[in-house]
This record gives structure tokens, sequence and C-alpha cells, in this order.
């Protein structure tokens, strides 16, 4: 979503890898898009304004995910082909691609991936793509406005942190080629406990440090959710890096 427009795509195969015939269509497959007309504080889309503003090879190229930057001025598009996950950023407003960048080399053969993409964490001045097999790539962006690539590493280097980090909420930040990335302390085979969490800092070498910081409200492992104490707000846990 932008101020002006809502934006979408799909994956056009099927869960067997069969591809979909898009050739109906109009304009097209690719990226679509509605105008936004707010009234009284309403966002109302209409079926006969949707267009096709960005178009895809669907037999060379599968969409994995579609982002907009901080500022909503560009469309973030997460592609797998040629052998990896690829970047695509695009103008939102003039639809024009401004780059492409290879994110993280994957295994594709016809259609089937061992391990997908998972996510693109989006900041004001970078990026983390990460996939299912715990890699991660951060971007920064330049004095001209482009990204570039810092360095690449992966979540489960530490064992104990494996399966923290294969959470969609983490919360990182980047500063003096550190990047530091937390999570509350759930994920496969660890108990519900959301007041506790681990801290990470990841440079060009590998960790450069890893922490467990146990919260005394999360000392009692109950197994029941209910009775256990949450942190409040949609994002609880912010990190940033300090002057």
């Amino acid at each position: 979503m932008t101020a002006s427009h809502c934006f979408f795509t799909f994956s056009c195969y099927t869960t067997d890898g069969e591809l979909l015939d898009t050739s109906n269509i109009p304009g097209g497959y690719g990226i679509y898009r509605f105008p936004r007309h707010t009234e009284s504080g309403v966002h109302n889309l209409t079926a006969d304004e949707l267009q096709t503003v960005y178009s895809l090879d669907a037999e060379r190229v599968r969409v994995e995910a579609l982002y907009t930057s901080k500022d909503q001025g560009q469309l973030l598009l997460v592609t797998s082909e040629d052998g990896a996950y690829m970047l695509t950023v695009i103008d939102a407003v003039t639809l024009t691609e401004l780059q492409k960048l290879r994110l993280i080399d994957t295994d594709i053969a016809s259609g089937w991936q061992p391990f997908r993409f998972r996510n693109l964490h989006v900041y004001e001045d970078f990026l983390v793509a990460v996939d299912d097999d715990n890699k991660f790539t951060l971007l920064t962006l330049n004095a001209e406005g482009d990204y570039e690539i810092q360095f690449e590493a992966r979540f489960d280097s530490i064992e104990e942190i494996r399966y923290i980090f294969s959470s969609e909420w983490l919360a990182m930040d980047y500063r003096d080629e550190k990047l530091a990335v937390g999570s509350f302390q759930y994920g496969h085979y660890q108990p519900r406990n959301y007041c506790s969490f681990y801290l990470a800092v990841y440079t060009k070498t590998g960790v450069a440090y890893a922490g467990h910081y146990q919260h005394s409200l999360g000392k009692d492992m109950i197994n029941d959710y209910d009775p256990l104490c949450l942190p409040l707000g949609e994002e609880p846990l912010r990190i940033t890096w300090g002057d």
C-alpha cells in the first residue's frame, strides 16, 4: 500500500510446481495496481481501475513477495530466477525499474526449492533478506540511493538461537558495519515466554556477540498461554544503536 495506490501480485505456480494459465489477464501477468479513493477516512477500490503496471515473465520468474520501502516511494519485488532470489527495486510512481540485485543463491530446479524465501525486513536505510535455511543478506543504501550488499551470514551459526531467529518478529538495527538482531524467546522447541529475549550482533566476519536476557516476569515456565505476562504494543521489541 502507498498513499495513493494499492499494489499486488501473486505466484502463478500451483503447490506441485505447475504453471497457471495467465493468458486471459488484461495487460498480462505482473504487478497490478488499484488507485485509492479516500472519502471520510475510508479507502475505496474499484475493479474497473485495475491495471497491470509491471510485466513479468511467468515461465522464467517466480514471485516470492512484494513490499514497499519505508517512505512508500519504491516497490521491492522479490523473485526466484536464475538460481537465486532476486530483488527488483521499482519506482512506485513511474513504475520504472531502478535496480536489480542478487540476494541469496538457492538450488532451484523444475519449480522445486528445498528452502523457500522467508522475509524481507525493511528499514529506513537497510534491508535484510532471509530464507528458510536461516541464510540472510544485509543491504544498505549508498549516497546515490542505491542498495549495496554489505555481507551475508547465517542466523543459525549459534545453535541456541537457530530457532529463535526463525521468527518473523525480529527487531534489527545496523550501524558501523554491525547488525544487531533481537527476538523474544519464542520459537520451535522453546517455551512460550515473551518477556525474555535473545540479542546477537553480526559483522562481515560472523557473530560478534550473542546474549540471552532472562526477564523476571518470564522465569515461571507456565505451559498455559493465558496467564503469561505479555509486552504491550504491536512492535514491543525495538533495537537502536546508541550514540
